[in-house]
């Protein structure tokens, strides 16, 4: 294409730039525009921008489109221009500059600007040394220059940084050598002596003076950053005080501010001199002008006023978090002690905190957390004499306001220039009261008493505001309520440190009297105001041992908040409340059992209760059957500890005893005629009783498993000696009440799991067939579909009979688990205990739902298992365990097949009409089944995890295996809270060094390996891993065995290598299986590698041959090598054929052009890239 020539050029200017142009005509003009760029030779495009940009004739839009020519000509087509040219170009961008200096058009200076910049980064200063002095010399010959010079040294200073990509390193750095000496040599004087003289008395209040001084400002923002500040502090002038002045002038502050908050930032280097010139801002006259420039502001409620206050506390912030608490107590002078003019600063931190706008308040708590928390600072009597306010204010800070925009207070119109609406207000409003919580935590460490008094104070103040009110006055938005929930949260930080006073000597119960007294004199009808208070005295009951004469006060409190007399609240608020006053009566309880005091007996309290019953839900019952646990542990005799306990079970004895309920726990057809699921029609006068069965024998079993759950007491220790077996173990007073519940509970077990079976379905009503399914709103859970619409969705009877089925079943393996672990010797030393558990909770495994399976892996097995003592290990955890290892696996391959098989899967987003297709949708979604499936693997690898946690002197390859961490499946309901960790450990090692329990471990261990879930995978890798190193020598000198736990690791790495995450841990695992077996079985590793499809014969006789390890390691590396893949986008992976393992849908093997494509790339590859662990490293 012929290159358009000068004339053709402006013609297509005039084109482009004339309005009657049609768009057909200016898309051809642009063409023509950028063909000259692109085409035409470099020197005529220079002398053609030069012509354009310099003929003041021209319009303004022609001189731009000329600079844009000469600036694409610096950049892109430099090397095409001889030294004539540029020296030329240096030349002619001075009188641009000059030229366009007192020009109004902005976008002209810019381009000039960024062209001069762009030659400058060029040729200088090799080829421009005199560049500097031009021009200061431009600027002094003209003050109209200095504003397009500073955007040059702005826009280079930026370049040179971080802003130009395209900037070489070598120049970059080259550059910023320059730039450094010419600050040293005359910049940074010039940068002042421009300052001073556009800032002098005589121009300050000029707008055009004041513009270029803000110019140079702006300009010296950009060096500031990182240039030395050695030549900004010189003995002449004292350029930080006197950025400080400027913030008086309201149009030059803002740019003062932006360099004294830079300045402020920078950490120096360790350069004593620059931290001294930094820490002038603390001087009185420096500091004095920056808290007048706040007052200012302060009043000022103007929208241009308030940034600027913000930018101020920034400043205010950075100086000391920067500056002050990193120098103070170091040895860099002068960081030896406290900085001047220290308490000034701290009382405008203190007026920030209390200024009407939350944001500044918000920006002030992490330099006060800071200050509070330095170990020399928080001591300084600066800090000491202001504690009191800084508590008064923070304090304060923790009620949300109750009326945001509704009105024209000062508060309110800053929160409307702050925040847009009220949910962006109440998610930095979570993030301010946590900061203002963790200055309260620190406060009441340094001031224990006063924070005291302070509490005591605003929770008597909340009464007085009370008084005032009527229940019916208490919202949701409520200055009663918010104010009672900032009470709430400063209860909660004096109550989190009181163990930590106990420590410092501090006498807590001298803190925990008067406020607590204070809140039992309160007396409130309003159902969520009660709550918090609730709340607030059930904080201060886990600390009752220090007060115990407000004990019977805070127990009379609760248990008339219980009665609900004279009570006003919906029933949400209630049931807020309720939840509020159950842990605060088991607080007092547990507390009543530690201490003696002149309490009510518990036969008394035990009579209150009696009276409070009838009118509770089962929520309450529960919480007052656990109270009355907790209190007989603080009877003086075991005989009175165990009639209590069988006091507390009297109401679960008349359920589960009663001829009724006997009949309907003895079989299916029992149960489902007592439960009301058979679809049978009920009589009128059955109608009440027949409701009533399935709450009652819920509330049984529940209340049965807490109270278990509650008899692990730790001062009952068993007495049982390991080496001694004979030895009578120590009784729990529990033992005897709950064990004549516990043939019933498994009794109800087995008939729960009768159900599994297919053949008993017609037993249930065509309503409740899927009675024992997963109920919907877990489902939901799983899919994370809405909650709320599936709340919504389902509120049916069909609904309520799944939740009522899956909690008895919980209820019912949790009572079994926990007798475990509470009752230790009592439980394992039954004499017909296998028969028991195989014929009730071990009953239909194979066909239990995946549900029920996880929750008795997790509640049953895993007590079961781990609380184990070892003297029981023969009798006990060889026949249970081998029993369920088998299950297991068998369960297990049922569930790998479904999971290859399913191809259902959930939509990206479900319809408005919910109610219509969601139930039917989560019913049949096959997405469902997956993941309870993986579910009850992740139950299965926590148990197997906790009996073999990962070495504390791990290897690289241990590491590398571990490196994602199990995820915390079992949290509280699955940790084994009664049994110590080194009996855990035991019961581990007993496992694997019995053949009987540790084979089928790892088969189930290595039958996930190939697993299609690579999380799975991962967590398989990671047992294993810790397992390998701890097995037997016994087990490693059979080579059947080795070989069946080698093969499966090549398999999971076929199925997971190409990703590097999943392959890392596997190569892992490989590396330490085949370090262990080399020594072993060298034949098997050599026999597996021959069936490897593709198997290079050349590495497996080397293998043969090599006497040195490295060389044996360097055939395994190739062999892995070609499995894995060398990238991602090998897709094809090789397949292991003979498999013992069930077939996989792998993908095919590779084709021999493949295949031999491959091997070539083995042989060039470069092992250490592939960023695995261990196996890949360099010999």
């Amino acid at each position: 294409m012929t290159a358009p020539t000068v004339g053709d050029l402006l013609a297509a200017v005039e084109q482009i730039l004339d309005p009657g142009t049609d768009p057909n005509s200016r898309q051809l003009a642009h063409q023509v525009y950028e063909s000259f760029k692109a085409n035409t030779d470099a020197t005529v495009c220079i002398d053609t921008g030069l012509k354009l940009s310099l003929s003041l004739e021209l319009s303004v839009s022609v001189r731009f489109l000329g600079m844009q020519l000469l600036n694409v000509c610096v950049q892109q087509r430099w090397e095409e221009l001889h030294e004539e040219i540029t020296y030329q170009l240096r030349m002619k961008s001075l009188d641009l500059l000059s030229m366009n200096a007192g020009n109004t058009d902005v976008h002209l200076k810019h381009a000039a600007s960024v062209f001069v910049t762009e030659l400058i980064k060029k040729t200088w200063p090799q080829h421009w040394p005199e560049l500097m002095d031009q021009l200061f010399s431009l600027c002094q010959n003209n003050e109209l220059c200095l504003e397009p010079v500073m955007m040059v040294l702005e826009r280079l200073a930026q370049d040179t940084i971080d802003c130009d990509s395209h900037l070489a390193q070598t120049r970059r750095q080259q550059l910023k050598n320059a730039l450094n000496k010419a600050l040293r040599s005359g910049l940074a004087d010039f940068f002042l002596s421009m300052l001073q003289h556009h800032t002098s008395p005589e121009h300050v209040k000029d707008p055009g003076h004041s513009h270029l001084a803000c110019r140079v400002l702006v300009t010296m923002a950009a060096f500031l950053e990182w240039c030395p500040l050695q030549p900004m502090y010189t003995s002449k002038f004292h350029f930080f005080q006197f950025l400080c002045q400027l913030l008086s002038n309201s149009r030059l502050r803002s740019s003062a501010l932006e360099c004294l908050i830079l300045l402020a930032e920078r950490k120096g280097g360790g350069d004593p001199a620059e931290r001294e010139a930094t820490l002038v801002l603390l001087q009185p006259a420096a500091l004095s002008i920056i808290i007048d420039a706040a007052k200012t502001s302060g009043h000022e409620m103007a929208r241009d006023s308030y940034p600027f206050l913000k930018r101020l506390l920034t400043l205010l912030v950075r100086l000391g978090s920067h500056q002050v608490v990193p120098l103070w107590g170091t040895s860099l002078k002068p960081g030896i002690g406290e900085p001047p003019n220290f308490a000034m600063y701290l009382d405008v931190l203190l007026a920030f905190l209390s200024h009407s706008s939350l944001y500044l308040c918000g920006e002030t708590m992490p330099i006060v957390k800071n200050l509070l928390d330095h170990e020399l600072i928080s001591k300084c009597p600066a800090v000491t004499d202001r504690l009191p306010q800084f508590l008064q204010l923070s304090a304060k800070l923790l009620a949300k306001p109750y009326d945001i925009f509704g009105g024209k207070s000062e508060q309110q119109v800053y929160l409307a220039m702050d925040f847009l609406d009220e949910q962006e207000f109440t998610d930095f409003f979570a993030g301010f009261r946590s900061a203002n919580v963790q200055v309260l935590r620190t406060l009441v460490t340094q001031a224990p008493h006063g924070f005291a008094e302070l509490t005591a104070s605003y929770v008597q103040t909340l009464v007085d505001l009370a008084g005032s009110q009527t229940a019916s006055c208490v919202t949701s938005s409520s200055q009663l309520l918010t104010e009672c929930d900032a009470i709430q949260a400063l209860v909660a930080c004096l109550v989190s440190t009181l163990p930590e006073l106990a420590k410092e000597k501090w006498p807590p119960s001298e803190l925990l009297v008067q406020p607590l007294q204070t809140l039992l004199q309160w007396s409130c009808s309003a159902v969520p105001i009660l709550s918090m208070q609730l709340h607030m005295i059930s904080s201060f009951c886990q600390h009752l041992d220090l007060a115990p004469e407000l004990l019977a006060a805070a127990l009379e409190k609760v248990l008339v908040a219980l009665s609900l007399d004279g009570l006003q609240g919906d029933d949400a608020d209630i049931h807020a409340m309720e939840l509020a006053a159950g842990p605060a009566f088991i607080r007092i309880c547990t507390a009543r059992a530690r201490i003696a005091v002149d309490l009510p007996s518990l036969q008394a309290i035990y009579a209150v209760v009696t009276k409070l019953w009838p009118a509770q839900n089962s929520l309450v019952r529960q919480f007052l059957l656990d109270g009355l646990v907790c209190l007989s542990h603080g009877l003086p005799t075991f005989e009175e500890r165990q009639a209590a306990i069988a006091q507390v079970l009297h109401p679960v004895y008349e359920v589960l005893e009663s001829p009724a309920v006997q009949t309907g726990i003895a079989n299916a057809t029992g149960f489902a005629e007592y439960c009301c699921l058979d679809g049978r029609p009920i009589p009128d006068s059955e109608q009440a009783s027949a409701k009533s069965h399935r709450p009652q024998l819920l509330f049984a079993l529940s209340s049965l498993a807490a109270t278990t759950r509650r008899c692990i007491n730790p001062e009952v220790v068993s007495t049982a000696s390991s080496d001694n077996v004979s030895s009578q173990p120590a009784l729990n007073p529990g033992w005897a009440p709950v064990h004549r519940a516990l043939p019933h509970v498994l009794c109800l077990i087995r008939t729960l799991h009768e159900f599994s079976d297919p053949a008993l379905g017609n037993l249930l009503s065509a309503k409740f067939k899927d009675a024992f399914d997963l109920p919907l709103l877990e489902k939901a859970s799983l899919l994370r579909v809405d909650m709320e619409k599936a709340h919504e969705a389902q509120q049916d009877e069909r609904s309520e009979v799944k939740k009522f089925t899956r909690r008895l079943y919980e209820a019912c393996i949790s009572a079994v688990g926990y007798c475990a672990e509470a009752f230790g010797d009592n439980f394992y030393g039954l004499p017909n205990l296998i028969d028991a558990l195989t014929h009730s909770i071990c009953f239909n495994l194979v066909m239990l739902p995946a549900h029920q399976l996880q929750t008795y892996i997790r509640q049953g097995l895993t007590r079961h298992v781990v609380a184990c003592p070892s003297h029981h290990f023969s009798d006990f955890l060889n026949p249970y365990l081998s029993y369920v290892l088998n299950v297991w696996i068998e369960r297990l391959k049922v569930e790998w097949k479904q999971m290859i098989t399913r191809k259902g899967d959930l939509p990206d987003e479900l319809s408005d009409d919910f109610a219509v297709e969601a139930a039917e949708l989560l019913r049949q979604s096959e997405v469902v089944s997956d993941c309870l499936a993986r579910s009850l693997m992740k139950s299965m690898m926590a148990l197997y995890s906790k009996l073999f946690p990962p070495s504390h002197s791990s290897s690289a390859a241990d590491n590398a295996a571990g490196r994602l961490s199990m995820d915390d499946d079992v949290c509280m309901d699955g940790n084994a809270d009664g049994v110590s960790r080194s009996n855990v450990e035991l019961v581990g090692q007993h496992i694997l060094n019995t053949p009987m329990l540790c084979q089928p471990l790892l088969a189930s261990l290595l039958l996930t390996l190939s697993l299609p879930d690579s999380a799975q995978s991962r967590r398989s890798t990671q047992v294993l891993t810790s397992v390998v190193p701890r097995l037997s020598s016994e087990w490693l000198q059979d080579a059947s065995c080795c070989q069946e736990m080698l093969e499966p690791i090549f398999q999971g790495l076929i199925v997971h290598g190409e990703h590097e995450t999943d392959s890392a841990g596997l190569v892992a695992l490989l590396w330490t299986v085949y370090k262990l077996l080399i020594q072993y079985h060298p034949g098997v590793v050599e026999s597996l590698l021959i069936r490897l499809p593709g198997a290079n014969m050349d590495s497996i006789v080397a293998l043969r041959q090599a006497s040195v390890a490295g060389a044996r390691d360097k055939c395994i590396r190739k062999v892995v090598s070609g499995i894995i893949g060398k990238s991602e986008s090998q897709k094809h992976r090789l397949i292991i054929p003979d498999a013992k393992l069930p077939d996989l849908p792998l993908p095919g093997s590779k084709s021999v052009a493949e295949a031999e494509k491959s091997r070539q790339a083995d042989h060039l590859l470069e092992l250490t890239d592939l960023g695995l662990p261990g196996l890949f490293q360099r010999d």
